[in-house]
C-alpha cells in the first residue's frame, strides 16, 4: 500500500496442542513401558524420564542420527546409582511414533476424528486427534475461498519445537506435495529459512512490542474470534 509492503492474515486455525511437548509426552509414555514392563513409573522416576525423552528425541531426530540411543534413570531409595536402570531405543520406532502419528499420510479429503477431549473443560479448542495433517487438510479446505487463490500453499515457514526436526518438516513438504503437485508438474512450495524455530514465539513477541510503537509493519488482520465479556455491577446493570 503506497509503496509500503504489508502482510494481510487471511485465515487463522484451531489448532492447539502443536508444540514439541506432545512428542516428549508421547515418547515418554512409549519408553515407560519398557522400563516397567507394563506398568507405571513413580512420579519421581516419570519426572526424570520426560526431559531424557526430549534429549532422546532431539538426538534420534536431528541431522546424523544415529540408529539407537539409551534412555538411562536413577534408581530409587539408596542405592541411586547402582540401581539406574537403562533402555535402548531405536530411531526407526521413533520415528514410527512421530510419523505415523502425528503426521500420518492421509487424502486432502480426510477429516480429524472428532471425540471429547479432556482440555475441553479449559474452553479451548484442543485438538482430540493427534493427526496433525487431517486438521492442515481441513484447514485448507475450509479456507481456500477465503484466501481467493485455491487452497495450495505456495509457501511454508515452519517455527516451534515440534518441525525443529528436519524429519517432520520433511514429511508436511511432503504432504503438501501429494496433495497439490499433478502429474505434468514439478510444483512443490518454497520452504523459507528460520535459523531458530524455538525463539519464534518470542521474537514475535518483541517485534509485535515494537510495532505498537511505531516501528515495524503491523498484520492486517483481526482476532479468529470475538470475545466479550459480562461484568456484573453492584446495582444489577450489565457492563460491557
Amino acid at each position: 500500500e503506497n509503496g509500503n509492503l504489508q502482510f494481510h492474515r487471511v485465515a487463522v486455525g484451531d489448532h492447539l496442542l502443536l508444540g514439541g511437548d506432545n512428542l516428549d509426552l508421547a515418547l515418554a509414555h512409549f519408553v515407560e513401558q519398557k522400563f516397567a514392563a507394563g506398568g507405571r513409573l513413580d512420579p519421581r522416576q516419570w519426572s526424570m524420564l520426560i526431559p531424557a525423552c526430549r534429549h532422546a528425541k532431539e538426538i534420534l531426530l536431528g541431522e546424523n542420527a544415529p540408529q539407537t540411543h539409551t534412555v538411562v534413570l536413577s534408581g530409587s531409595g539408596s542405592r541411586l546409582i547402582g540401581g539406574a536402570k537403562q533402555v535402548e531405543i531405536s530411531r526407526d520406532d521413533v520415528l514410527k511414533l512421530f510419523v505415523d502419528g502425528f503426521l500420518p499420510t492421509i487424502t486432502l479429503d480426510q477429516k480429524p476424528e472428532k471425540r471429547q477431549s479432556g482440555f475441553q473443560e479449559f474452553g479451548l479448542p484442543y485438538a482430540a486427534d493427534p493427526a496433525i495433517t487431517k486438521y492442515l487438510a481441513t484447514f485448507l479446505r475450509t479456507h481456500s475461498q477465503d484466501a481467493g487463490s485455491g487452497p495450495r500453499p505456495d509457501i511454508v515457514l515452519f517455527n516451534g519445537g515440534f518441525f525443529a526436526s528436519p524429519v517432520l518438516r520433511q514429511r508436511l513438504i511432503d504432504s503438501l506435495i501429494n496433495w497439490f503437485r499433478t502429474t505434468d508438474d514439478n510444483w512443490s512450495p518454497i520452504e523459507l529459512c528460520n535459523d531458530r524455530l524455538d525463539l519464534a514465539v518470542s521474537r514475535g513477541a518483541a517485534y509485535f512490542g515494537m510495532v505498537r510503537r511505531g516501528v515495524g509493519i503491523r498484520i492486517v488482520a483481526g482476532l479468529s474470534r470475538t470475545y466479550y465479556v459480562g461484568i456484573e455491577q453492584a446495582d444489577g446493570q450489565q457492563a460491557a
